[in-house]
């Protein structure tokens, strides 16, 4: 059954008492898009038209937030910083990876990490040599445990020993492969 609106409750309430839409469509038990509809059909002019004080009061910096050169909300206030050693999950900077490896967080600018990260092993190798390892230096587990990372367990190989290491001859695809 369709709600009758009476036109001065609705004009006393709109523009006199300025009550919400939503206390409108309860106090006539409708929705919102009929009220719309409503002032539309009979051409009744909305609040900013009919108040043009309010248009001057009204902030329109919301409808602004995100338009293209807007300038942003935050400029110019300092930002939270929750990053790192400041976000509510940080396990000191060091994880292991799906290969094994211990990865620790690098030092700043560091040639050869990735995302601020890289392995531990190569970190204390370049720390003890005093040089950054070069990309076709490989690091070598003496004791073939990826996390034993003690300096008398570490040695600097060339890939192809390396390779002869992981892969004796006869064997394809590492020293367990025919088992």
């Amino acid at each position: 059954m369709k709600k009758l609106i009476n036109v001065s409750d609705y004009c006393r309430l709109y523009y006199e008492d300025v009550a919400s839409t939503k206390n409108i469509c309860a106090f006539f038990g409708c929705k919102p898009s009929s009220l719309g509809a409503f002032r539309n059909r009979l051409g009744l002019p909305n609040r900013e038209e009919f108040y043009p004080e309010l248009r001057a009061n009204t902030s329109r910096k919301s409808k602004n937030l995100f338009k293209k050169g807007a300038e942003a909300w935050n400029k110019g206030k300092p930002f939270p910083q929750i990053a790192g050693e400041n976000h509510v999950n940080w396990k000191g900077g060091k994880f292991i990876n799906i290969h094994g490896y211990r990865i620790v967080k690098a030092p700043r600018n560091h040639p050869h990490a990735y995302k601020g990260y890289m392995r531990e092993h190569r970190l204390i190798v370049e720390n003890f040599n005093g040089r950054y390892l070069k990309p076709n230096e490989h690091v070598h587990h003496i004791d073939h445990d990826k996390l034993n990372n003690d300096i008398s367990n570490l040695i600097i190989v060339s890939p192809s020993e390396h390779a002869k290491v992981h892969q004796p001859e006869g064997s394809l695809f590492g020293i367990n492969a025919h088992k």
